[in-house]
């Protein structure tokens, strides 16, 4: 898939699209900045407060709080939404989880995705291609 085709759209992106982003990963880091910046079209970004933890598990893992601080700043930087979980997304969660077998953190992201309606999850990890209510594009397919 082209990346311009994501211009105008509603994206779910996953925990790794900012752990790539972050990392200043060689491979994914420039397409994510292009995705993000605000010259590249109008597009509403979402994730889930799940993101933030997992995004921070490693820095803190590691006692890099300098790192932990930084990656804080700049998920308040970018122009998105962090969605909470409630009890509708923990129950659509399970759903798809005991239909699917994701890992229940996966299963909670979709699941989010869906009850904001974006049209888009982004992420790296294969398997969540099986799911088909939502367009699932690969961050590794996705080019200029």
């Amino acid at each position: 898939m082209k990346i311009n085709n994501l211009k105008n759209q509603s994206i779910f992106v996953d925990s790794c699209c900012f752990i790539y982003l972050f990392e200043n990963n060689d491979k994914y880091a420039d397409k994510l900045e292009k995705l993000f910046s605000p010259d590249f079209g109008d597009i509403v970004f979402t994730s889930s407060i799940i993101t933030v933890s997992e995004v921070i598990t490693k820095p803190i893992r590691e006692r890099m709080t300098d790192t932990v601080d930084r990656y804080l700043r700049l998920f308040q930087q970018l122009p998105m939404k962090l969605e909470i979980i409630d009890r509708n997304i923990a129950i659509r969660g399970a759903t798809i989880r005991a239909k699917f077998g994701f890992g229940l953190i996966d299963s909670y992201q979709i699941a989010v995705a869906e009850s904001c309606e974006c049209e888009y999850f982004l992420t790296n990890d294969k398997q969540l291609k099986l799911y088909k209510n939502i367009k699932v594009v690969l961050l590794s397919d996705l080019i200029e």
